[in-house]
């Protein structure tokens, strides 16, 4: 189910095999799309509890400012934030049937998400899943130029509710993010998940390989609601893959007088040295 390569170059080289023995072109009549995990690839340390110099905390929730401040992209490879945008760009670069990436790093790393938007957004979807909050609080929260995606994925569990997915759903298209509906633990072979990503017109439906009933069922019922559509003289062809350019924020103006003021005092160095 799930092979251990040495680099992530031998798994995608093996789908891109897969893809071609199946009489498909990847990039063409088979696109990639990547969970990425940023925040369960970041690398925390163990360190000691205040107070408690023999003990060391559990669990990232404890002294989280104390880290490595790495991400391990793979066993004994660990990357700073600044290397994993090149890391991804340069993977994209090799892969360009690579559509998608879901959540290439942590939302903290703001700065650093958005120069790799800016490097990658043009031919790939930079998607947000565990970068946001839950739809119950992303709601009522307000979106800021600091932090942009180009997609998101919604997933129907715990306090997850349809309501407040379909008010997500139109805030995020309002902001040019394409749509993703997810699946969850705990699957079951209810069909409800494929009629909700058609529901809300999502791009697409996130349900893990065709390999267990749980899964299968989900594909199925696409293919049900496909010929349904078909019948009634509903059904329309899929546009082509949108990819907007997301920049990241410009540079905060200068506070009025604080560019004459260093260049008086770069005048002075000058004069000194001279």
């Amino acid at each position: 189910m799930c092979p251990t390569f040495d680099k992530a170059e031998q798994g995608l080289d093996l789908l891109q095999e897969a893809i071609t023995n199946c009489g498909l072109t990847a990039g063409e009549d088979f696109f990639i799309g990547l969970n990425c995990a940023g925040p369960e690839m970041f690398d925390y340390d163990p360190v000691p509890m205040a107070g408690k110099s023999d003990k060391v905390a559990n669990f990232p929730g404890q002294d989280m400012h104390k880290r490595k401040g790495k991400y391990e992209v793979m066993v004994g490879i660990a990357k700073v934030a600044d290397d994993l945008v090149e890391f991804w760009s340069d993977l994209l670069t090799r892969y360009p049937s690579i559509i998608a990436i879901i959540d290439p790093m942590r939302k903290q790393e703001e700065e650093h998400w958005m120069r790799l938007c800016d490097r990658i957004s043009d031919r790939c979807l930079v998607v947000g899943s565990q970068a946001y909050h839950r739809p119950g609080l992303l709601k009522d929260e307000q979106l800021t130029e600091n932090f942009k995606s180009s997609g998101i994925a919604f997933k129907l569990e715990q306090l997850n509710t349809v309501s407040d997915i379909l008010t997500c759903v139109k805030k995020m298209e309002e902001d040019d993010n394409q749509i993703i509906i997810s699946s969850c633990q705990g699957e079951t072979t209810d069909t409800f998940l494929a009629d909700f990503a058609v529901g809300v017109n999502a791009r697409f439906i996130k349900v893990g390989a065709p390999v267990r009933g749980e899964r299968t069922v989900q594909i199925n019922r696409l293919l049900q609601i496909e010929e349904q559509l078909e019948t009634k003289d509903k059904l329309k062809l899929l546009e082509p893959n949108a990819f907007p350019h997301i920049a990241p924020p410009p540079l905060p103006e200068p506070e009025e007088g604080e560019g004459e003021a260093q260049t008086e005092e770069e005048a002075k160095k000058d004069g000194k040295k001279k």
